[in-house]
């Protein structure tokens, strides 16, 4: 291969032309290797002129030098763990904090997340460098086992403004009932007494003995086993609906609840009694909702559309038949939405419609319960408010 110089010299014998080309070629490769700036440009050219081929630019996170000279606020701790304490203790603790910043911090606000949990703020505007506290108070009363609550706290650091502190622990009863209390939900025509069975756990370490059960309600009664001495008992608890205050020799219409409170006396040095609630709650075998129709003042005269369903609680099937309304030109029809349990009666009010001279407008229907061999459901007109006298 001939050498850039032989050829040079070809051509400068052969021709001054091509020489005086050949030199410039040379001078202008050697200025643009020499000239980092010119290729920079460039490239800077070739880019604008072909935005296609040009990468994204990278966006920058914003760190925490964009915020100098702002207020921050670092607690010592978001977290306080209280251990394990019986239930009912109430938990206290001072969640402590400091204004690492440069400006004041201000607590804007304090927002327990549960109504068992109250906070509040020592000082509301906190200077460079000092420390404030947030106390708070946790009542365990309503809580059995693992405990989580929150607590948010409202500031004007730009870059922390709202910071979750935190209560947790597990919370234990020295004496445990299970279920809580014996609740009772039966149908006036109930023929059996039902029965709920609780558990009675010791948690303690102290062994103790419980007395004979003691009901302040004749309409409840109590049975106590002893199933491991000093640890476990079981107490049944009977429902005795006929015991209930209620005038059994007519149909019940309401929904009547009994109470009680039962007593058991404790050999333990720390209480005296265990006690336990019970409720029993008897509702109407058949029953209708609503009650009564209550219209408002001239109700019958303008008319219209009512509803009215009959609930049956009874064990037996429920059969309605010939539904009446004792309004001139009212219509009634009985409608069996699930069978021998829940029906609706749907009444038309024609305009004008006024109720008979010295009676009470009542809708009324037959039904194959023997405690309720015709229901009967007033409606009831509102009257005309009364203008009080001027003075």
């Amino acid at each position: 291969m001939r050498s850039p110089a032989s050829s040079i010299n070809s051509m400068n014998s052969s021709n001054p032309i091509s020489l005086l080309l050949a030199l410039l070629l040379c001078v202008g490769l050697s200025a643009l290797a020499a000239d980092p700036a010119t290729n920079a440009s460039s490239a800077a050219s070739s880019i604008i002129s072909h935005p296609s081929t040009a990468s994204a630019p990278s966006t920058a996170t914003p760190s925490a030098t964009e915020f100098a000279g702002t207020a921050r606020i670092q607690f010592d701790s978001a977290i306080y763990e209280f251990g394990r304490v019986p239930c009912g203790q109430r938990i206290y603790h001072d969640f402590v904090f400091t204004n690492t910043g440069q400006a004041v911090l201000e607590i804007n606000d304090v927002r327990p997340t549960c109504g068992c949990t109250l906070a509040r703020v020592s000082e509301r505007l906190i200077q460079p460098g000092k420390t404030g506290v947030i106390p708070v108070q946790l009542d365990t009363s309503e809580f059995v086992g693992t405990v989580y609550k929150t607590i948010a706290v409202l500031c004007n650091d730009r870059l922390t403004n709202r910071v979750v502190l935190a209560l947790t622990g597990t919370t234990w009863k020295p004496v445990q009932i299970t279920p809580q209390f014996a609740g009772f939900i039966v149908s006036s025509d109930a023929e059996t007494n039902e029965t709920r069975v609780l558990r009675i756990t010791n948690n303690m370490d102290e062994a103790f003995s419980l007395s004979d059960p003691v009901c302040t309600n004749r309409a409840f009664s109590c049975a106590l086993k002893t199933i491991r001495p000093g640890r476990d008992f079981e107490l049944d608890v009977t429902f005795l609906q006929k015991n209930a205050p209620i005038a059994w020799d007519q149909p019940l219409t309401t929904v009547t609840q009994v109470v009680s409170t039962i007593l058991l006396k404790s050999s333990s040095t720390k209480f005296e009694y265990v006690t336990i609630n019970a409720t029993g709650t008897i509702q109407p075998a058949v029953a209708a909702m609503p009650a009564e129709l209550r219209l408002p003042v001239n109700g019958l005269t303008l008319g219209g559309q009512l509803s009215v369903f009959i609930r049956n609680y009874a064990a037996k099937p429920l059969v309605l038949s010939d539904p009446t309304l004792n309004i001139k030109g009212a219509t009634i029809q009985a409608r069996e939405n699930i069978p021998g349990r829940v029906f609706l009666l749907s009444i038309n009010l024609p305009t004008g419609s006024q109720c008979p001279p010295g009676q009470t407008a009542e809708i009324r229907v037959k039904t194959n319960h023997p405690q309720y061999p015709v229901l009967r459901i007033p409606v009831i007109e509102d009257k005309p408010a009364v203008a009080k006298p001027q003075s």
